[in-house]
């Protein structure tokens, strides 16, 4: 595993919604591929999203998220119970830590 570059975790904030929600949806699209064809990435994950739906999920999720600089790396979400319900990084941040340090930081929590 590649070292993870230098990343600040924070909480989910509603402006976030949006870029959280491409992260998602690119990050099925792409890093999936191999695995799953185009009508099963779709099913997934929209291409067009419903933010409303998104947003009520978030509202009953903890949600953190971690930025390198301006630039959104990766987020996970997660029940008040701790059970994990989403953890997605960007497809160009895959596979440099970033869900290893966002889930410590949700166990932490």
């Amino acid at each position: 595993m590649t070292t993870a570059p230098s990343i600040t975790i924070r909480k989910y904030r509603i402006k976030d919604l949006s870029p959280v929600v491409r992260l998602f949806t690119d990050s099925v699209h792409e890093l999936t591929a191999a695995a799953y064809d185009e009508t099963q990435r779709y099913a997934w994950a929209s291409r067009t999203p419903n933010l409303d739906t998104w947003q009520d999920r978030f509202a009953s999720l903890e949600t953190l998220v971690a930025e390198d600089g301006d630039a959104l790396a990766g987020f996970i979400s997660y029940e008040p119970s701790g059970a994990i319900d989403l953890v997605f990084t960007a497809p160009n941040y895959a596979r440099q830590g970033i869900a290893s340090a966002l889930y410590e930081e949700a166990e932490q929590q």
